[in-house]
């Protein structure tokens, strides 16, 4: 017993030094641990937000369509869950709506001045001009300006508080001579079955 207290005494620096030194590895392993687990909560928070803002922001879709297999259609629309604001459009190029000067898209209220909000499933569509006018190699005398077949429209807007600026190439070249899904006559049936409700309505006032 009086061996194991000498070597106690004699040693105990060292046993100190030893017990300092695991403590010291141990905290050391506790708080890269305990770091690596905060910085893991961060990432899976930061990314629950991210996949939150994805499902709620807006988005706004920028294409053309065939309209009634004659026309290129320019369709704009909020595809997303909530208010796109602060929405301006810039195109790179002069588009004159059915190759008219007079007709610059770019003087359009929508593409000069933009809009303060547009809602989710909110839709424009502008007609550009049928088909033909993007090909044609010459001018008539009724002074048709041709057409581009490549241009890119520039959109920016806000949400939550974050700006966003998309860019969204137009290649008719491409769509040449291909269709496109469209709701053209369900949207005229829907049409044609307001104007007929009016008018029985109508009908049934004049009875009274």
């Amino acid at each position: 017993m009086q061996n194991v207290i000498n070597f106690l005494h004699e040693y105990s620096g060292l046993l100190l030094a030893f017990v300092t030194f695991v403590l010291v590895i141990i905290t050391g392993l506790y708080a890269y641990w305990t770091r690596r687990i905060a910085q893991s909560n961060e990432k899976l928070i930061k990314a629950m937000q991210e996949e939150h803002e994805a499902q709620r922001r807006p988005y706004i879709q920028i294409r053309t369509y065939d309209r009634l297999e004659a026309i290129v259609c320019l369709l704009i629309k909020n595809v997303g869950k909530t208010a796109a604001r602060n929405v301006k459009f810039e195109i790179d190029q002069d588009i004159f709506q059915y190759g008219k000067p007079e007709r610059n898209i770019k003087e359009f209220p929508l593409f000069k001045d933009g809009a303060e909000a547009i809602p989710p499933e909110t839709e424009y569509h502008i007609d550009l001009a049928q088909y033909q006018l993007f090909f044609t190699e010459e001018q008539d005398e009724r002074k048709i300006t041709k057409l581009p077949l490549l241009f890119k429209i520039t959109c920016t807007y806000s949400f939550f508080d974050k700006n966003v600026k998309e860019e969204t190439v137009i290649d008719i070249k491409s769509t040449r001579k291909t269709a496109v899904a469209t709701n053209e006559i369900a949207y005229r049936l829907k049409e044609m079955k307001e104007e007929l409700a009016k008018i029985r309505t109508e009908m049934k006032n004049l009875k009274r």
